[in-house]
């Protein structure tokens, strides 16, 4: 039976990203400071016809998009997330630069004490832009990277994977190795 407990979703925490290589993941690496994610996918649509009426309409996803927020980037991260390079301690963005491939991955909390375990499989980040705030009266704001991404199927046939830790189906492995590889959906 369900309670309104197990669907009060807040928080956003423990963000990492694996590489993509040939089709294979990295282990995941966690970046500090989130503060917003969300993304939603694009359908392509197609009405098959015949004896001049709509037989079937096949509606299927076609792409993805979203936006991460976090609490500024290092240098390495931006290497990590945007490609670029880190030279002499700072980060030089080529025009011919690549953006890498990621798997992004965090989580989300319930009022159960469960959580939302969420993985988007392939996304690009573009190039973050430079952005600075003034500091008035002693006040300091802290500043936002917003980094928009798109996304595409993964190499698995997936775009996203999102798992309830307080499913009464739960894999236990899945739970516990959630952020140390990139898990594929099992089905039960």
């Amino acid at each position: 039976m369900s309670s309104i407990d197990n669907k009060l979703i807040f928080g956003f925490s423990d963000i990492h990203v694996a590489k993509i290589t040939d089709g294979s993941y990295a282990t995941p690496i966690k970046i500090l400071g989130g503060k917003s994610v969300e993304c939603s996918f694009d359908i392509t649509e197609r009405k098959i016809s015949a004896d001049n009426e709509v037989k079937k309409n096949v509606v299927r996803v076609s792409s993805g998009a979203g936006k991460l927020g976090v609490l500024g980037l290092t240098t390495d991260e931006k290497v990590l997330l945007l490609g670029g390079e880190n030279m002499s301690g700072g980060y030089a963005l080529r025009a011919n630069a690549s953006m890498p491939s990621l798997a992004l991955l965090f989580a989300q909390e319930k009022e159960d004490g469960g959580r939302l375990l969420h993985v988007i499989y392939n996304v690009q980040f573009k190039p973050a832009q430079i952005a600075a705030v003034s500091t008035e009266n002693g006040e300091i704001e802290e500043s936002i990277a917003e980094l928009d991404f798109s996304c595409i199927e993964g190499s698995n046939g997936y775009y996203y994977y999102c798992v309830d830790t307080t499913d009464a189906s739960i894999d236990p492995e899945l739970v516990s190795t959630w952020f140390t590889k990139v898990n594929d959906p099992k089905s039960n």
